[in-house]
């Protein structure tokens, strides 16, 4: 989900750039949602990355002469793209400073972040960085052909957070009990309302946090009940989003909401952070981070320090900050 959101600022510079020129976007079916109203495209191709026959079926229908900018340069978009034009750009997927930073700790990436290394990817064209962020259209916006989402919090009152507890991997989820610990202090001292999201599998976690939760707190947990746009709909009417470093908190940049961001095993300098829009970075240092570049199913040392050593406490106090911050004139 991220990866995609992630491309939107390439997609909007090469249409800024050749206006007149079609624009087909290849895509996992399963996140489709992120680009279907998003009016730098001509056409969304739907892709089942689980169906090779349903594969071959959408080639035969495209033509053979696409100028090609490959984005994810793995076995599978190799394979789709043959045969269907001339290659100008593929993803670098800078391999060996990635194992630099994970097993060596030293970080060769000077800062670049992963939509900037997509759009380094239309060199040759001369696509160049517009700086304005990422994008996820929303319906009415594609009507409109206005994008229009601004910072949300506009006054001196944080009243709806909308907060993301789980990740794919576990070694990039922050406990649920520091969760419930961060919810107190924020209706203590904001009276705010809270949005729990998520997918099937972040159910329980969901349920573990609200019943823990004292009964005067108003939190609605809408984890395995939205689409990715329903997600997007919820973010973009919060003042905040405290997040752990997933596709959410890519979506939650490309609405201007700002975010409180939560990173245990991954660093933000592999290029995931939250991009152009308000935020802070919430983790600890340690000599075992990054354990990996994608998060793993458990802590390979065993203590997961990158994340119970961030206490509720301090996340409490990045918060305060980042509010104080976004409501100075």
């Amino acid at each position: 989900m991220g990866d995609v959101v992630l491309t939107t600022p390439l997609v909007r510079c090469i249409h800024t750039k050749f206006p007149d020129t079609a624009i087909d976007f290849v895509v996992d079916k399963n996140f489709s949602d992120i680009i279907k109203y998003n009016p730098h495209i001509n056409n969304v191709i739907e892709y089942d990355k689980n169906s090779a026959i349903s594969n071959e079926n959408i080639k035969e229908k495209l033509d053979n002469d696409y100028t090609l900018i490959d984005l994810q340069n793995n076995r599978r978009s190799k394979l789709f793209r043959n045969g269907l034009g001339k290659v100008i750009g593929k993803f670098d997927k800078y391999r060996l400073k990635k194992l630099c930073l994970v097993y060596l700790k030293k970080d060769y990436f000077n800062g670049i972040t992963i939509p900037e290394r997509y759009i380094n990817t239309a060199s040759l064209i001369d696509i160049t960085n517009d700086d304005k962020g990422l994008e996820v259209w929303l319906p009415e916006e594609n009507n409109s052909k206005i994008y229009s989402p601004a910072n949300k919090i506009d006054s001196n009152i944080l009243d709806k957070i909308t907060i993301v507890p789980s990740a794919t991997h576990y070694t990039k989820r922050w406990l649920p009990d520091y969760f419930v610990q961060l919810i107190n202090m924020i209706y203590d001292k904001y009276g705010a309302n809270f949005h729990l999201i998520g997918n099937n599998n972040d159910k329980e976690t969901c349920q573990y946090i609200i019943s823990n939760l004292r009964n005067e707190i108003n939190i609605v947990d809408y984890s395995g009940k939205t689409s990715i746009l329903d997600a997007t709909q919820i973010i973009d009417k919060s003042d905040l989003v405290i997040t752990n470093d997933t596709g959410l908190m890519h979506i939650s940049a490309a609405r201007q909401v700002p975010v409180v961001a939560i990173y245990g095993s991954t660093l933000p300098g592999l290029g995931f952070i939250p991009y152009r829009v308000k935020n802070t970075i919430c983790d600890v240092e340690l000599k075992c981070r990054p354990c990996s570049h994608i998060g793993k199913k458990r802590c390979p040392l065993k203590h997961f320090n990158c994340m119970k050593l961030l206490s509720p406490e301090i996340v409490f106090d990045k918060i305060e900050k980042l509010f104080d911050i976004i409501k100075s004139p």
